[in-house]
């Protein structure tokens, strides 16, 4: 017969064993949220997508740091066909479901979005996700400020702005075209 140290020692290495499997299990667990602001007049707009790279579909993201009271994220709150997207403004949350579609492995899904009085910073930073196993998965929103130009949509602007300048220089007179006192 064992000992009662034995059976401990086993029950303590099957739990380990266990815990090791199970945070293994959770980081495997890739989802992503990024959004964009833009900033209107006196609000924001949001928009969000979310990629999930595996192993598991989810069921629904929530943000969890939305803020509280807002008067303009309800009624302006929109999800992509197949997903529904609600607020609640006293525990701040704006949660994002699958309601005949899923944020299914492999996918990314967008046209999430809501106008918000609140500046990007303090709030919409950090989300949870439940897969459709009943395993949680949480991480951090990335947020980018839309509208800034790339590199190269700015050298069509460039190229016509050297273009006038060197119409200009052509048509405006110089010093050096100007007779000269001595010549008149």
């Amino acid at each position: 017969m064992k000992s009662t140290k034995q059976i401990q020692h086993r029950i303590t290495q099957a739990a380990l064993i266990l815990a090791l499997w199970l945070s293994a299990q959770s980081a495997e667990a890739i989802l992503i949220v990024e959004g964009t602001v833009t900033p209107l007049a006196g609000s924001f707009e949001y928009e969000f997508s979310i990629s999930n790279l595996g192993p598991n579909d989810y069921v629904i993201v929530s943000i969890l740091n939305a803020p509280l009271a807002d008067p303009l994220i309800d009624p302006t709150l929109v999800a992509p066909v197949g997903f529904l997207a609600s607020y609640d403004d006293g525990l701040g949350f704006v949660d994002f479901l699958g309601d005949t579609d899923l944020f299914a492995v492999g996918t990314t899904v967008s046209g999430f979005s809501f106008e918000s009085l609140s500046g990007p910073g303090t709030v919409f930073t950090l989300f949870e996700a439940l897969s459709v196993l009943g395993d949680s998965f949480s991480g951090s929103i990335t947020i980018t400020p839309a509208g800034v130009p790339e590199t190269g949509s700015s050298l069509p602007l460039a190229s016509l702005s050297l273009i006038a300048l060197g119409f200009a220089r052509k048509t405006i007179p110089t010093t050096n075209d100007q007779p000269s006192e001595s010549a008149l």
